[in-house]
C-alpha cells in the first residue's frame, strides 16, 4: 500500500495511504517506537537494526515519539559520565560531539528513510536545545530528508492521522487519530503509568490512539468510553493506549551501574507495532479501519 506524509502544523501530520482496498481485505503496518537513545553506548542496535528489517518487509511507515538521541555526554550535561561515551564520538568540543552522534544517526538510518514520518522531541533532544542551543533532532532530520519521501520533526506532544483513502476521492475514507506524548514524571514502578493514561482519556477524549513513551515502561491497554450522537444513538468507542518501551539496556547483568543502584528495575526493550485492518461492510458499502497493538518481535 502506497503512502505519503503531510504536515497541517508543526505537531499535527497526516499519514495517507492511497489503494483501491474497497473491494479487498487488506493489513497495514505501522512501527511505533520511542526513546532510542541511539548514541548511548547502552542502546541495543542490534534490536533496533532488527525492527528496521521487519519494518522494511513489511512497508511500515515509521514513527519516533521522542528521545531518539541520548546526547547526555555535552559540557553542558550535568549527566554526562564520559564512561558512557562511544569512542567514535570524541571530539575537541561539544559541538564536533553533537555533529558526530548525528551523522552516525544519518548513516545509519540513511537505507530507511523512505519509511520514516515523523521524530517527536524527547527531554533529552529538548534539554540539549536549552542548554547548548543546538536543536540535533532538526539537523538530523535536516540531513536524512528526501524530496520524493519527506520526514518531519514534530513537537513534544502532537498528532498523527493515519488515513486510509480509497484512490483519487474521499469516498470510503477512514482515519484514526493518534494522540502522541513523550511522556513525563517517574518510572511509576507499580502502576506503570496507567494511571496517566485514564487521566489523558478525558483529556484527549477524541483520540483512538493515545501513545506515550519517556519512562521505559511497555504496555498496550484498551480503555472504552459511551458516546452517543447527536440523534440520540447511544454507542461505545474504544481508545488504544500504548507505552512504548526503550531501546537502552540499562540494566546489563545487573551487577551494578546507576540504574541498578538506584533501585530501578529491569526494563523491556522496543516498542509496539501497530496493525490497521480493513472490516468491509457490503451492504451499507462502508469501510471500517480496526487498529491492533502487538508487540515488536
Amino acid at each position: 500500500m502506497s503512502w505519503i506524509v503531510n504536515a497541517t502544523s508543526s505537531n499535527v501530520h497526516t499519514v495517507t495511504f492511497t489503494e483501491p482496498f474497497r473491494n479487498k481485505d487488506w493489513e497495514q503496518w505501522v512501527l511505533n517506537i520511542s526513546d532510542v537513545h541511539f548514541d548511548s553506548a547502552l542502546c541495543d542496535r542490534k534490536l533496533l537494526l532488527r525492527h528496521l528489517v521487519e519494518a522494511r518487509k513489511r512497508n511500515a511507515p515509521i514513527f519516533v515519539n521522542g528521545d531518539f538521541f541520548d546526547a547526555m555526554q555535552g559540557k553542558y550535561d550535568p549527566r554526562r559520565s564520559y564512561s558512557d561515551l562511544r569512542p567514535e564520538y570524541v571530539g575537541p568540543n561539544a559541538r564536533a560531539y553533537y555533529d558526530a552522534i548525528v551523522h552516525d544517526a544519518v548513516k545509519t538510518m540513511k537505507p530507511y528513510a523512505d519509511l520514516l514520518t515523523v521524530f517527536g522531541y524527547g527531554n533529552h533532544e529538548s534539554s540539549v536545545d536549552k542548554n547548548a542551543n543546538t536543536d540535533i533532532l532538526a539537523a538530523f532530520v535536516e540531513k536524512i530528508n528526501e524530496p520524493e519521501t519527506p520526514v518531519f520533526t514534530g513537537g513534544y506532544g502532537g498528532w498523527i492521522f493515519w488515513r486510509f483513502k480509497q484512490g483519487d476521492t474521499n469516498r470510503g475514507s477512514s482515519t484514526v487519530k493518534m494522540k502522541y506524548f513523550h511522556g513525563a514524571g517517574g518510572g511509576a514502578p507499580v502502576t506503570l503509568g496507567t494511571i496517566q493514561g485514564q487521566r489523558m482519556l478525558a483529556r484527549y477524549p477524541t483520540a483512538d490512539i493515545l501513545t506515550t513513551g519517556h519512562v521505559h515502561n511497555k504496555w498496550a491497554v484498551t480503555r472504552s468510553r459511551e458516546m452517543i450522537t447527536p440523534t440520540g444513538r447511544v454507542y461505545t468507542s474504544n481508545q488504544l493506549q500504548i507505552c512504548t518501551g526503550s531501546y537502552k539496556e540499562d540494566w546489563g547483568d545487573g551487577s551494578g551501574n546507576w540504574h541498578v543502584e538506584r533501585g530501578a528495575d529491569p526494563k523491556p526493550l522496543g516498542g509496539y507495532w501497530l496493525r490497521f485492518t480493513c472490516e468491509r461492510d457490503h451492504v451499507e458499502d462502508t469501510v471500517k479501519v480496526q487498529t491492533q497493538a502487538m508487540e515488536a518481535i
